[in-house]
């Protein structure tokens, strides 16, 4: 269950407690560490002592941690911005997920700002029924435009409503023209069965990026004499490799890493282990492992470790071939 609001989430602990469901809730103070370990009680089985039957969330709820082992969701007040409920979806509907259907229960308080202006009008342009990632700029606008409706005192609430609904309504015509036009740019420029032929090309030629030519490429880069790292197949756990670097070879690695400039989770977790003292890296290539074990890093092209390893062979003019 999603609130934008502490004081709410604190609310609704307290009534769901009372009412005595096991609760926990998952806010900017609460760690790294803390909040997975409480996504890990929440994939518990129901009969289990340590587990959770509501995960209450802030805005941070959408960063970092997925629930693709739920199946519904509660938005128990709407975001002004389209993009931030797309985010709360998007934490449980996305890789993984087994269920057929997934629901989601959206709250709105009668003859309040968000329900005459904001809920009308996302349901108007469906934001709630598809995905609006190649709608973000003009979704962008039109949530500017209905604050400044919303907080106009020249307005009265029904003239606030009907002119919301209005620039919904000039919105969602504007959606039409720009999704009508992408449909026709294909003929009209005659590339869709080019596209179509260059994917087949490639998928015939096996000329895409496997997880075992990324491994292969990570290993190698590894294995250079500068980082003198190795990199095995764990034995006793299939999907899993353990990475080992010496001293040095971390602190090379620990500086390219610094370099990217990024602060993701992954890419802090990943300079953690550099900083540290552990003797070794579990990681894994494979989605399925690590949907199943959490606290395992997944290594893809966006991967910091990936990042690196890629501008290191670019940086060096022989051919690579697995």
């Amino acid at each position: 269950m999603f609130s934008f609001f502490l004081h709410t989430l604190a609310y609704l602990e307290r009534q769901l407690h009372d009412a005595g469901y096991r609760v926990a809730v998952i806010t900017g103070r609460v760690n790294d560490e803390e909040r997975e370990r409480l996504r890990e009680r929440f994939r518990l089985p129901f009969a289990h002592p340590d587990a959770l039957d509501v995960l209450l969330s802030s805005e941070v709820g959408c960063e970092g941690l997925d629930y693709e082992f739920c199946d519904r969701l509660v938005n128990y007040d709407i975001p002004w911005n389209p993009m931030r409920i797309e985010q709360r979806i998007g934490r449980i509907d996305r890789f993984g997920q087994v269920a057929e259907k997934v629901l989601i229960f959206n709250f709105i308080t009668p003859s309040t700002v968000e329900e005459r202006i904001f809920f009308r009008c996302f349901d108007r342009l469906g934001i709630f029924r598809s995905a609006v990632d190649d709608l973000e700029e003009i979704l962008g606008d039109i949530v500017q435009d209905l604050t400044r409706v919303a907080l106009d005192p020249n307005l009265s609430p029904e003239q606030a409503a009907e002119k919301a609904l209005q620039m919904a309504d000039n919105t969602l015509r504007l959606i039409e023209e720009r999704q009508r036009l992408e449909e026709e740019s294909g003929s009209l420029l005659g590339l869709d069965q080019a596209f179509v032929e260059e994917v087949d090309a490639v998928a015939a030629e096996e000329r895409f990026v496997s997880a075992d030519d990324l491994r292969l490429m990570i290993r190698s880069f590894l294995e250079e004499p500068e980082l003198g790292g190795r990199m095995i197949p764990d034995e006793r756990r299939p999907g899993i490799d353990r990475l080992r670097l010496r001293k040095e070879g971390r602190a090379v690695l620990l500086d390219r890493v610094r370099a990217l400039e990024r602060h993701d989770h992954a890419t802090v977790a990943f300079m953690h282990w550099l900083e540290g003292n552990d003797p070794y890296l579990l990681l894994t290539f494979d989605q399925k492992t690590a949907l199943e074990q959490r606290a395992v890093p997944l290594i893809t092209p966006v991967h910091p470790l990936a990042k690196v390893a890629i501008a290191y062979w670019n940086s060096r003019h022989e051919p690579l071939v697995s």
